[in-house]
């Protein structure tokens, strides 16, 4: 984007938004390890989310790049 003239913070702001992600992934399996049968179920729901949502960012962010 910078090479086109785009905006170099929405760079930042887009990587700063991907770690995040990667981080409440992490902390959500780390939850699900330590927490009830019933809680497990709703953190391994959210973590797939996240996962897929992360997936989709990073093959927007290919995209963009190219």
């Amino acid at each position: 984007m910078r090479k086109q003239g785009g905006d170099p913070d929405a760079d930042a702001t887009g990587e700063e938004c991907r770690r995040n992600i990667e981080l409440i992934v992490d902390l959500c399996k780390d939850i699900k390890g330590a927490s009830h049968h019933e809680v497990r179920k709703v953190f391994a729901k959210a973590g797939e989310t996240l996962e897929e949502e992360l997936a989709f960012i990073r093959k927007n962010e290919i995209r963009i790049n190219k």
